[in-house]
């Protein structure tokens, strides 16, 4: 990762939930008009860095490209992995204190 010129400060996506996929114990998003999730966006991956995270992160999620707002207020497009449709009916509610 390398600098960009901007702090790090949580940035905030609109319309996703974080769920845990049920058997996982890990948190995902999926599609929630009524939710909202914050988050750490991260600039200046290289297509190794972003290679190695799609390979960490598996083929069970899919990455789409979207609007997050910064902690700047300003709104940029981002890669965000997130759970396909056919995973999510197994999704519970993520613990409060990991939001």
């Amino acid at each position: 990762i390398r600098r960009t010129g901007w702090p790090a400060r949580p940035g905030v996506l609109e319309g996703f939930r974080r769920v845990r996929l049920v058997p996982t114990p890990y948190p995902t998003l999926i599609p929630d008009a009524a939710a909202r999730v914050t988050g750490m966006p991260v600039a200046g991956l290289d297509g190794r860095a972003l290679r190695r995270l799609k390979a960490y992160e598996g083929s069970a999620y899919g990455r789409r490209r979207l609007r997050v707002r910064r902690g700047d207020g300003r709104v940029v497009r981002a890669w965000v992995f997130v759970a396909p449709r056919v995973r999510q009916a197994r999704a519970e509610d993520w613990p409060a204190m990991a939001r």
